[in-house]
């Protein structure tokens, strides 16, 4: 059989509550302890977490929230088409995980049809999709390592790799892994730099030659990811900037559809067509492009600093625009 279907059936072994050796594994599923990894990594990259028990009695188990679950799915209306939402999601803006929420989705889908005696309809492959520009990666060389990076998190080890940033040129580094997110469509990881010596964020793509070292790491038990991610308005960090920005229609109205953080406040002014947007936000360089992004429809009342920059980016554009004089 298959990986996928090996897989799937080292998952229904597991699903018994026990714990089961590698060797016991690969001897039930007829394949080497090797291949019983394999199926493991494919299940995390799945998002199904098979934990792992060290020591004499240890060996592979599932959680018990997970544990004979599989066979007594029973979905409803609101579920399945919250699947299907998510599903057409990842598909359309290609995330690294798209083809695998596909193919459970499909099994789902079967596993329903057996349980109730019924032939569904084909999944519908256009139920909702991403618009707009998406990243432009190999998603599978990206699965591959965020399986490493996850492996690495749940297991507490150090990981070495080569990385390149913006700026700068492509150099080693260790690092321990505290989480991943999601941020337009790319993954980051937020892990401690043991070159740096701080805790910095990492975009997947720009790692390279990821390698699991067998030496662990203790986490910074006051480490929130929550909290490290306060009032972000993306992926930037820094001081927190207190602001207040007037913004006229129709952006006004983008901005009152949209949460950039819980502590932002909006004030009408009618008489202007305009709101008074104040919030204390982190992340400068995003701050920027936000403001610019908003063109003429957008003014800067506080902090006068933030206004200056503004005003001078604006100089700049405007003469990267004017004729140089004959």
């Amino acid at each position: 059989m298959g990986t996928v279907a090996n897989a799937l059936n080292m998952l229904y072994i597991l699903s018994s509550g026990r714990t089961y050796k590698i060797r016991e594994l690969a001897e039930k599923l007829e394949v080497s302890p090797k291949s019983v990894r394999v199926y493991r990594e494919a299940l995390d990259g799945a998002g199904i977490y098979v934990m792992e028990k060290r020591g004499k009695y240890g060996g592979y188990y599932l959680p018990k929230d997970f544990q004979n679950t599989l066979l007594g799915l029973d979905l409803n209306e609101e579920e399945k088409m919250a699947l299907e939402l998510v599903e057409g999601e990842m598909r359309s803006s290609r995330h690294v995980e798209a083809k695998h929420i596909s193919s459970l989705l499909t099994k789902l889908q079967r596993t329903e049809e057996k349980k109730h005696h019924l032939e569904s309809p084909p999944l519908d492959q256009s139920t909702h999709i991403v618009g707009g520009a998406r990243p432009n990666i190999d998603a599978e060389k990206e699965r591959e390592k965020l399986v490493r990076i996850i492996r690495a998190k749940r297991e507490r080890r150090k990981v070495s790799l080569l990385y390149r940033p913006l700026s700068g040129t492509e150099i080693q580094r260790t690092l321990h892994v505290y989480n991943t997110y999601t941020y337009r469509g790319e993954i980051y990881m937020v892990a401690f730099c043991e070159l740096r010596q701080e805790i910095r964020d990492f975009k997947l793509r720009r790692a390279h030659h990821i390698e699991l070292l067998d030496e662990v790491f203790e986490m910074d038990e006051q480490f929130s990811i929550s909290d490290y991610m306060k009032n972000c308005i993306g992926v930037f960090k820094g001081e927190a900037i207190k602001l207040r920005l007037k913004i006229w229609e129709p952006l006004a109205q983008v901005v009152r559809e949209t949460v950039y953080t819980d502590n932002q406040n909006i004030e009408e002014i009618p008489e202007e067509q305009a709101i008074l947007y104040t919030a204390t936000l982190r992340g400068r360089q995003e701050i920027v492009a936000w403001i610019l992004s908003m063109g003429s429809k957008v003014k800067v009342i506080d902090p006068a600093g933030l206004r200056e920059e503004i005003a001078e980016e604006s100089r700049n554009i405007l003469a990267s625009y004017q004729e140089p004089s004959a």
